[in-house]
């Protein structure tokens, strides 16, 4: 009998361990492949200056802005195609905010350490925030960790938000949207009830239902292009006029 238990045992003993090599193979394929999926793209910009305004964008799912190719990219792409002085277009993946952080602090103000000065912050570039299905709750969250730095952000968009979040825009959020559809599977409906931590610091204009969209459609649907292009283009020519403005009284 102890022999057989004994048997038993090492056979179990082997299988286990076979089992925790298996595991233990994916989860640093795992591993690698979140750190490929986390790199951002590379900012695209219009004209040699330098950024006055970024506009970042979360894509959705296991998307990057390298592969697969995420429905949002075709949005941000034409925002960058316009051509608007200064305005600098990068995507990012939902599981790399800090990416985002880490680009938009370098943007401010090169090499700075800790928390940037008011001035710094003042005559940095307008921050333009996009969000899409999984990287919706990925923006809310970089919206926070700039809120901690002190860096305003003039527009966040979010759409059709899937994944855990309470939906609660933080107060350095001038302007901002939610837009969602009720197409998807029923379970997992884009969030529909998100709101402003203050809303006297910031200007919600709503849940915003968009039918007749569908999940991979509305990244880019009528509503959402719309607000994003048109602040964008007034973002970039009002810091044209003030570069401009500063440039005659030199």
């Amino acid at each position: 009998m102890k022999e057989i238990l004994g048997v038993q045992s090492l056979h179990l003993t082997g299988t286990a361990a076979l089992h925790a090599r298996l595991a233990a193979s994916v989860g640093v394929c795992l591993v690698m492949l979140l750190g490929v999926l986390a790199l951002p793209a590379q900012a695209e910009k219009a004209g040699n200056g330098p950024c006055k305004v970024l506009v970042i964008g979360f894509v959705g799912g296991i998307g990057t802005a390298h592969f697969p190719p995420s429905v949002t990219a075709p949005l941000l792409h034409h925002v960058q195609s316009l051509g608007y002085p200064g305005v600098c277009v990068k995507m990012f993946s939902a599981y790399c905010p800090w990416c985002a952080r880490r680009w938009v602090k370098k943007e401010f103000a090169a090499g700075s350490k800790g928390r940037l000065s008011e001035e710094l912050i003042e005559k940095g570039p307008k921050v333009i925030l996009y969000g899409y299905s999984l990287g919706a709750p990925a923006a809310l969250y970089f919206a926070r960790q700039l809120e901690r730095d002190g860096i305003p952000i003039e527009l966040a968009i979010t759409v059709d938000s899937k994944g855990f979040t309470q939906g609660i825009i933080p107060r350095n959020v001038r302007v901002a949207a939610n837009f969602y559809e009720r197409q998807f599977l029923p379970p997992v409906f884009g969030k529909r009830n998100m709101r402003p931590e203050d809303p006297l610091a910031t200007h919600f204009l709503g849940n915003i239902r968009v039918a007749h969209w569908g999940h991979l459609r509305i990244a880019g649907s009528g509503p959402v292009r719309e607000l994003l292009l048109s602040t964008v283009r007034e973002a970039a020519y009002r810091e044209e006029k003030v570069v401009a403005g500063t440039a005659g009284e030199k």
